[in-house]
């Protein structure tokens, strides 16, 4: 369920190799040289250590939480193989283990906001009904 899985999935025109290429070019206006670097980026992981160089002020937690939740329900609703291993989870609580980010993932005290294993259980009822 990884955002770094590749999982091919088509989003406003475009096909995206990853849920990460997205994310991280969404930091930027389309079709500018930094979201053309992010999206072209040669792996997702080169995507996000490239972004997190040129992160914008205006990235506010509103404007990355529906990035993500646009791109993680896409993958999940193109990808059939990966939608049924997410609904096999049933009503299990889904954790990102992130000790290193407390906004994604539960952090190095345990205690994060886990946002994305939120956004994957909400995504998860969507694609129940």
């Amino acid at each position: 369920m990884s955002n770094f899985y590749p999982a091919p999935f088509v989003l406003r025109e475009r096909k995206w190799v990853t849920v990460e290429h997205y994310y991280q070019a969404h930091k930027y206006d389309e079709g500018t040289p930094l979201f053309e670097l992010m999206a072209s980026a040669p792996t997702a992981r080169q995507a996000k250590d490239t972004a997190r160089r040129f992160t914008p002020d205006d990235w506010t937690v509103e404007h990355k939480v529906a990035v993500m939740r646009r791109a993680v329900h896409t993958k999940f609703k193109q990808n059939r193989d990966l939608q049924l291993q997410l609904l096999l989870t049933s009503s299990a609580r889904l954790v990102e283990a992130s000790t290193k980010d407390s906004f994604w993932g539960y952090g190095s005290d345990y205690q994060g906001v886990n946002m994305m294993g939120l956004l994957l259980m909400e995504i998860r009822a969507v694609l129940t009904k």
